[in-house]
């Protein structure tokens, strides 16, 4: 609808901390929020809410710099007209802008145009196939370009597009059941919900694209039988995913699955520091070029001049390409590898985190005399983030402070798991700090504001024995936060599908988050239990009487 209009859409994620969102709105000047009866809670305590339901009304959104939260129902949309506005675009017109995590610790607005994404939408047929009969999965949260790859995917071929709530899409029993009920028949999903999901269980799916993280080949193994099996690359700056590789086989000369060639129109260059291309096989620094190069991050001139370059390559002057930070080498059929990151981006869950931004934002606390984030690549379910901090003096941190602190900034999945109080940071002999000498976290139980609690109760140790094995440590008190002890969503939903193996009763996500320590949690289940239990005895009772108050059987005559 927006762009039909004319405009350019800016995905905002309800979830965020409401500073995030504070910060997206004010940063992109926009004056309109579309706002369903779900979400219009979360921005009416900040922003003017209107409504219209006859479709003749105009909302003026130039006259000054209030922002207005539109709405929208299935009354209102039903009344407004179904023709085309005719509203005349041009490929450069901006389509649509993504805020991605920045280094300087404020998100960056990425702004792309219709040239880019109608280039993307045609190369993405052509490598992903598609068609009416396409059953896509939405898996990736809307505030993202994969999104848009979803999107794309299934009306732009005239198929269709399945949405479900978080809570389904993070638990594999319930993602199953949604998709063979729907037929849903391709999906983009990152590795780390490949490598724990068992591809037995999805029968219908028949393509699967793989993206947002490096993809390696025991996971090409267990779901390449019977489907096709792409891996996608590609930064938002470039819109969605510019290279696409299909696997015909297995390759045993390559750590991971390549990332492919470039889709039509596309140019990757990989160049070295003096920006000469490097020769097969030699690694370099990926630049991509072409159409889908977007404009800049919006307000940001200096950052993106140093991103957004000339490019010397392009057939005629005017072209520019994008320097992604990322290093890949040509490999001898034409496809490209990739061999990770130049500086220090990684991708934890699929999403794209600066390590910069966290570490900024640790900066700002009054306690904290430095900070330091990586990411933990052999974690308990998959890359997690360590944040090592040194308090000033006289001051002491708790894992629990830190992390209450980055929650009203950052979304969950920036938030580290784990957080490493140091007295000082080791030191190379040059001064800097020696990454390699950091302590590693460890299954011990983190240093927490609360005391240890060992369970009471069968229930409480039923509980800790998921938790456990879910957060890969030795011990759990039972009033420690699940998400302080290194949890995140996607844990939350192993630990969901065991809970309601073990104590047969149905958990929803958002019920869990409701209850983040096993003692609030054991009662939850107590009472849920004991209810379920009440009913059964009463029914049981109900149905003796019957069997009391039943009459003679009839004699029958022969």
């Amino acid at each position: 609808g927006v762009l039909k209009a004319g405009g350019a859409y800016l995905p905002i994620d309800p979830t965020y901390p409401p500073e995030r969102i504070r910060f997206m709105v004010e940063d992109s000047g926009i004056r309109l929020l579309l706002v369903d009866d779900t979400t219009v809670e979360v921005f009416s305590n900040q922003y003017s809410v209107i409504s219209n339901q006859s479709g003749s009304e105009q909302v003026n959104t130039g006259t000054d710099s209030t922002v207005y939260c539109l709405l929208i129902t299935d009354h209102s949309i039903d009344n407004f007209p179904a023709t085309n506005p005719g509203v005349p675009l041009s490929p450069d017109n901006l389509a649509y802008i993504i805020y991605t995590s920045g280094s300087t610790g404020r998100p960056k607005g990425v702004m792309l145009h219709h040239r880019g994404l109608m280039n993307f939408i045609l190369g993405q047929r052509k490598v992903y196939g598609g068609s009416s009969s396409s059953r896509v999965l939405q898996f990736a949260s809307f505030s993202f370009d994969a999104a848009t790859a979803e999107i794309t995917w299934a009306l732009a071929n005239g198929g269709s597009l399945h949405l479900a709530r978080r809570e389904t899409l993070l638990s594999e029993t319930k993602l199953a059941e949604v998709m063979q009920r729907h037929g849903v028949n391709a999906a983009i999903l990152p590795p780390t919900i490949l490598k724990d999901y068992d591809p037995a269980k999805f029968p219908t799916l028949t393509t699967v694209v793989s993206a947002g993280e490096a993809c390696t080949w025991d996971i090409v193994e267990r779901w390449l039988p019977g489907r096709a099996f792409l891996n996608g690359y590609g930064p938002t700056e470039t819109t969605i995913g510019p290279t696409g590789y299909r696997v015909r086989g297995i390759l045993r000369d390559t750590a991971t699955v390549p990332v492919g060639r470039p889709l039509d129109n596309v140019r990757v260059y990989l160049l070295d520091e003096f920006l000469q291309p490097v020769p097969v096989g030699v690694p370099g620094e990926i630049y991509i070029g072409g159409p889908g190069v977007g404009r800049g991050y919006l307000g940001r001139p200096e950052i993106t001049a140093e991103r957004f370059l000339p490019d010397p390559f392009a057939p005629e002057p005017g072209w520019r390409m994008y320097r992604t930070g990322d290093l890949g080498r040509w490999l001898p059929g034409g496809d490209i590898e990739f061999l990770g990151r130049v500086d220090f981006q990684v991708k934890i869950r699929g999403f794209r985190v600066e390590l910069g931004e966290i570490d900024n934002l640790l900066l700002r606390h009054p306690a904290v005399e430095h900070a330091l984030t990586v990411a933990l690549t052999d974690a308990p379910g998959g890359p997690r983030l360590v944040a090592y901090v040194e308090p000033k003096p006289g001051e002491r941190l708790t894992a629990g402070e830190l992390r209450a602190f980055l929650e009203k900034d950052l979304p969950d999945y920036m938030v580290p798991s784990y957080f490493m109080i140091l007295d000082a940071f080791p030191l190379s002999p040059n001064g800097k700090v020696d990454r390699k000498r950091l302590p590693v976290p460890s299954a011990d139980r983190p240093e927490l504001a609360t005391d240890y609690v060992p369970p009471r109760n069968e229930t409480e140790r039923k509980i800790a024995a998921i938790w456990r094995e879910v957060l890969g440590l030795d011990k759990v008190g039972v009033n420690d936060n699940f998400f302080e002890l290194g949890g995140h969503s996607l844990l939350l939903a192993k630990v969901n599908e065991q809970l309601e193996q073990t104590f047969d009763q149905s958990f929803s996500m958002v019920g869990l988050f409701r209850y983040p320590t096993i003692a609030q949690l054991a009662k939850r289940v107590s009472a849920e239990g004991g209810a379920r239990k009440s009913v059964s005895a009463e029914a049981r009772e109900r149905a003796a009487r019957r069997g009391q108050r039943r009459p003679p059987p009839r004699r029958v005559r022969r």
